[in-house]
């Protein structure tokens, strides 16, 4: 097949940057002919790989206004290459790459695929909330429901996909995938203590994701003081309103009472690029819960770094109010490393559960109860981490949980995300199910 992925930016942080030059790669190495079209400078080192084995990854000029991402380059010349494939796969919303290919798809009769990646989900979806309502309107719900398939990561995320459209489209989910050889490399603990000397001889609990309110981290500070605090009270309100600069609207995060609080052989390290002054609030927090010895913040890590600095952590914590997949988990878990996420990210399967197919409605809660009871042998019935409520309180639990477990209880569950990884979520599988989706669909769209 010729196959034709279009995405607004391919900057050298950010899930789809990462993703969908992956997806590309592993569909060429299948024996189809594929192109990647983008705007501005194709930095991500994931693109850089694609590019390199074959992909072509073709970068158009940006021009005025800088926001949607348009460029007149694009805008002329996309239709040549639209016209010239058998599908058009386009990612992401609310820009005018994913506009303009899905109206050259449908003006040559080219089927497309969409993929939000996880941008019509509530949440996202109350940042900037009434451009993306006009928006939705004039552009994005039209061109999701002429789309011939849209992909989901989730059946969470599917849900939130069927609740935007007004007159419904086909899903289909299938989960991302992680190059597993990536993140195969072995821990190196005197790396890390170098790199960040407040960490030597203290276990590590890892952050590494953007700073952004949606991920939860003032949670995760908050949880951070409770872990070694006799009691955790609610906190300070924080929203993440309609302009997207803060706060969550009603969701109270807490802080912890740091009366009580003990020196822990721990060390929590927050690693990623700042977005919207987080960083700013997060230092202040620190502050005044008097964690300066106990957290250490640090910019973006990419490649190899990011893989060794996973690999050598003990615990990975991912306290989001919102993912459509958290694609750090699944590394983190291909890592060898254990995961504590919350319920915003659709990782049933750190317990142990089946994630579809097997239990389901009040068996599966009754079956996630009795895991989550047992203190000891967590690894038992494959588990790998802890998937707990969004909020302060269930944080703190499972963090106190996890940091009291012996080193070989966290590899054991280590070991068994590695293995769920590497049955499930390689690349290879992921290709091999999109391509079974492409090929199920009309080889030209009536006229």
């Amino acid at each position: 097949m010729k196959i034709l992925h279009i995405i607004a930016g391919l900057p050298r942080e950010g899930g789809m940057s990462e993703l969908v030059p992956l997806l590309a790669l592993e569909q060429h190495r299948l024996g189809h002919d594929v192109t990647v079209v983008t705007v501005g400078h194709a930095e991500a080192a994931t693109a850089l790989q694609a590019g390199a084995a074959g992909v072509r990854v073709i970068s158009y000029r940006p021009s005025r206004p800088h926001f949607l991402y348009y460029s007149f380059e694009l805008h002329c010349k996309l239709g040549t290459w639209v016209k010239n494939v058998d599908l058009v796969h386009v990612h992401g919303c609310w820009t005018f790459p994913v506009w303009w290919g899905c109206h050259a798809a449908l003006k040559h009769h080219i089927p497309y695929v969409r993929s939000p990646h996880g941008c019509l989900e509530p949440l996202r979806l109350r940042l900037a909330r009434w451009k993306k309502r006009l928006a939705g309107l004039f552009f994005d719900r039209r061109y999701f429901e002429q789309s011939a398939v849209i992909h989901a990561t989730a059946e969470s995320e599917a849900q939130g996909i069927r609740e935007y459209l007004f007159f419904g489209g086909r899903i289909v989910v299938i989960q991302n995938g992680v190059d597993i050889e990536a993140f195969s490399g072995q821990a190196d603990r005197e790396w890390l203590d170098h790199r960040w000397p407040e960490c030597c001889g203290k276990r590590v609990a890892l952050f590494l994701s953007r700073l952004h309110p949606i991920k939860g981290l003032d949670m995760l500070v908050a949880a951070w003081g409770g872990a070694n605090s006799a009691r955790v009270l609610t906190c300070e309100r924080s929203k993440v309103g309609e302009t997207g600069n803060r706060e969550l609207d009603n969701q109270d995060t807490g802080e912890a009472d740091l009366q009580t609080f003990r020196p822990s052989p721990w060390h929590l390290l927050i690693v990623g690029p700042d977005e919207q002054d987080t960083l700013k609030s997060l230092r202040e927090q620190v502050i005044r819960l008097g964690l300066q010895n106990h957290v250490t913040f640090s910019g973006p890590l990419y490649g190899r770094e990011k893989a060794t600095a996973m690999a050598s952590a003990d615990l990975f914590v991912l306290p989001t109010r919102n993912e459509n997949f958290g694609i750090v988990v699944a590394e983190s878990l291909a890592c060898g490393v254990p995961v504590i996420t919350t319920k915003g990210a659709p990782w049933v399967e750190l317990l142990g559960v089946p994630e579809d197919g097997v239990l389901s409605g009040e068996v599966r809660n009754e079956a996630m109860s009795a895991v989550s009871r047992q203190p000891s042998a967590l690894s038992s019935n494959g588990r790998c981490g802890w998937w707990v409520d969004i909020g302060i309180e269930p944080l703190v639990a499972a963090l106190r949980e996890a940091m009291s477990l012996p080193d070989e209880e966290r590899r054991a569950m280590g070991a068994n995300g590695r293995r769920l990884v590497k049955s499930k979520y390689r690349w290879e599988t992921v290709a091999e199910r999109m391509i079974e989706v492409y090929q199920s669909l009309p080889a030209k769209l009536s006229k």
